[in-house]
């Protein structure tokens, strides 16, 4: 019982960035044709999607990191490790359900070989700022697995040591 809340608190907290990182890729989609990106296949509708893209995301983050950390941690017992596990696997999810045009599979279909990407994002400052923001996105959600790793090891320290204190007393 003493597991439950630090695992809900894990999961809520990721859903929480989840929405924060649909809200930031909201806002940029709208904006984008400020930046010089196509404006003609961009209207503000098409980023209500990114709302729930990242409500996704961060679900599918938070109840997998909950399942992982409940199924096979008990108890914390090498904290770096713990924490590189779930690093590698929010980056496993990340891959699996970030969404067009923030990834590089979508751009490297649209332009062929990874060469012609960096000779057409050099030419264009909005293929760069897509590449860019789709590494940033990424790298978010690898630090946002390593402070949920933190603070689960934290909640859950805490939460033992008060129910230990209640049976001891």
């Amino acid at each position: 019982m003493w597991r439950l809340i630090p695992l809900a608190k894990m999961a809520l907290r990721l859903t929480v960035f989840g929405l924060l990182m649909g809200s930031v890729e909201f806002l940029l989609k709208t904006q984008l044709p400020w930046f010089g990106y196509p404006a003609a296949s961009l209207f503000p509708a098409d980023g209500l999607p990114a709302l729930k893209e990242g409500l996704t995301l961060g679900l599918a983050l938070g109840i997998s990191f909950a399942v992982y950390a409940g199924l096979l941690h008990r108890t914390v017992v090498k904290p770096v490790l713990f924490r590189f596990a779930l690093v590698i696997l929010g980056t496993a999810v990340s891959l699996l359900l970030v969404q067009p045009p923030f990834h590089l599979s979508f751009l490297l279909d649209e332009l062929g070989a990874f060469s012609e990407l960096i000779r057409f994002a050099s030419y264009e400052p909005w293929m760069a700022l897509l590449l860019l923001l789709s590494v940033a996105k990424h790298v978010a959600i690898g630090l946002m697995s390593l402070y949920a790793a933190g603070r689960y090891i934290r909640d859950a320290s805490a939460s033992y040591l008060k129910s230990r204190e209640q049976t001891l007393a």
